[in-house]
C-alpha cells in the first residue's frame, strides 16, 4: 500500500472504530451522548492505543507536510 492508500485506510478505519467505541456508549444515534462520545473518542486513550496498533500491523503513517 503506498503512503496515501495507507493514509486513507487509516482514516477509514479509525472513524470506523470511532463510531463502534460511540455505539458501545450509546446505541441512540441521535442522542447527545451519542455525539458527546464520538467527540471524546478522539482525544481519548482508545484513539492513541488503536493508532499504535494500527501502525504497527500496517505500516507508520507519514507526517502530511
Amino acid at each position: 500500500m503506498n503512503k496515501w492508500e495507507r493514509q486513507w485506510q487509516f482514516q477509514l478505519d479509525w472513524v470506523h472504530d470511532m463510531v463502534e467505541y460511540a455505539k458501545s456508549v450509546c446505541p441512540d444515534v441521535n442522542s447527545v451522548k451519542y455525539r458527546l462520545a464520538l467527540e471524546e473518542y478522539v482525544h481519548s486513550d482508545r484513539f492513541i492505543q488503536f493508532r499504535e496498533k494500527w501502525e504497527s500491523e500496517n505500516g507508520k503513517l507519514e507526517d502530511e507536510t
